[in-house]
């Protein structure tokens, strides 16, 4: 141990001494040669080859037939998507330009003006980007696309998918996992995320979701409190582009099911996600999904401590099944709706449970129950229910005009608002 010791200390002193010469054309192949079977032996140790016929034995049984062919991964390919990442990120792939001259200035705004992305990644390129400027790129283009008309939503301006580069950059300088964006970031959120939706990149938005909290805490030095407020935030508006961005539930439902198994605990922000796919359905009676995800988002309203209102409103909107039966259950139970009419704040709801179950129960011909319900309205809610209409077959023409004025009176945020503190987590 002390001769090799020995050997390495005269070593560095003799190439002190005596500057090693140049290697030799052989001897770079040599070295280029060795750092390549280390790197892929690197690669082929972190990430296993894996052959067609590991693949067959470790997929389940009831797949072995599906009709794909399963390529093996390499080191090679492994390599190459690495090297792609990193050619592509705008540290390299932009070449940066000299800053300081007021003249550069007034091109940066010009180029803001016309280009926003291109300004942005400039600033990446100059190591000068940070996320106010990011906002401001995504303002730029969200105005330019209003300016131009709705078709430029999906223009020029989108062709190069800035919400996946802004992303990408998030992701290459980490500032996704550092205490800036975590804390800060709603505005960010606000502008990005609809983008992404819209590009059909959302990766990272689940890795925003995932992850340990108490590495997050760990990492960034945030407390508990503010890491919950950042994914209740980025669910909830995850769900709103969702639905803002498809003709049919599906998309933020399936969204809203996974992030229930994922984060299976109101403080992930499962409970304000709820509420936002709540107020849309009960607000948009014309509203199509898939009957088998609305049934699974029916049972999954265990967020809730206020469901079972909650889950008799979502049935009056069923698309294939909508049924009054759960509402009228409610409206008759001594321990549900009497009990809970006495709060102003969760009036508006009941309205329209109310309304909703009475001509549920009118195009179901069931009179009698419709004869009570209107009954109940009109002793619990005078003002809606004349005193002096009477209550027969031929009320169903009259349910229309009360039920169409009572959800125009509430505004969406109002909504929102009523639905957040009739829902207590």
């Amino acid at each position: 141990m002390q001769i090799t010791a020995g050997r390495r200390a005269f070593s560095i002193l003799s190439s002190k001494i005596h500057p090693q010469l140049p290697l030799s054309p052989r001897e770079s192949q040599q070295l280029l040669s060795l750092l390549t079977t280390s790197f892929r032996q690197h690669l082929d140790r972190e990430h296993p080859v894996s052959t067609p016929e590991n693949d067959h034995m470790s997929r389940p049984r009831n797949t072995t037939n599906l009709n794909t062919s399963i390529a093996p991964r390499s080191s090679q390919s492994s390599a190459s998507k690495h090297i792609d990442s990193i050619l592509t990120n705008p540290l390299f792939a932009v070449k940066p330009q000299r800053r300081g001259s007021d003249s550069l200035k007034a091109g940066d705004a010009q180029m803001l003006l016309k280009d926003p992305l291109k300004w942005f990644l400039d600033q990446v390129a100059a190591g000068t980007a940070d996320i106010p400027k990011a906002v401001i790129c995504l303002n730029m283009l969200k105005r330019i696309s209003k300016a131009a008309g709705a078709e430029a939503s999906h223009g020029s301006q989108y062709e190069s998918k800035p919400g996946s580069q802004i992303a990408k950059w998030l992701w290459s300088s980490d500032l996704e996992n550092s205490r800036p964006f975590l804390e800060n970031s709603h505005k960010l959120i606000d502008k990005l995320v609809p983008v992404l939706v819209r590009e059909g990149e959302e990766a990272p938005l689940w890795r925003w979701l995932e992850g340990s909290p108490q590495q997050r805490i760990d990492e960034t030095g945030l407390e508990l409190v503010q890491l919950r407020g950042f994914r209740i935030h980025l669910l909830k508006t995850i769900i709103s582009a969702k639905i803002a961005s498809e003709n049919s539930l599906d998309g933020a439902i399936k969204i809203f099911l996974q992030a229930v198994k994922l984060m299976d605990s109101p403080e992930y922000g499962i409970r304000a996600a709820g509420i936002v796919l709540v107020n849309h359905i009960i607000t948009h009676p014309g509203h199509t999904a898939n009957p088998k995800l609305y049934d699974a988002f029916l049972r999954s309203i265990l967020w809730t401590r206020g469901g079972t209102l909650i889950r008799a409103l979502l049935w009056l909107q069923h698309p294939t099944n909508p049924t009054a039966r759960p509402g009228l259950l409610f409206l008759q139970s001594p321990s549900g709706a009497r009990l809970q009419m006495q709060s102003t704040k969760k009036r508006p709801l009941f309205v329209q449970l109310c309304l909703g179950v009475a001509r549920q129960l009118l195009a179901e011909q069931n009179y009698a129950d419709a004869q009570w319900t209107l009954e109940f309205a009109r002793e619990y809610f005078p003002d809606l229910v004349s005193e002096h209409q009477p209550v027969q077959e031929k009320a169903e023409p009259n349910m229309e005009q009360p039920c169409k004025s009572s959800r125009q009176n509430l505004s969406e945020q109002e909504n929102l608002q009523m639905l957040d503190r009739l829902l207590p987590g």
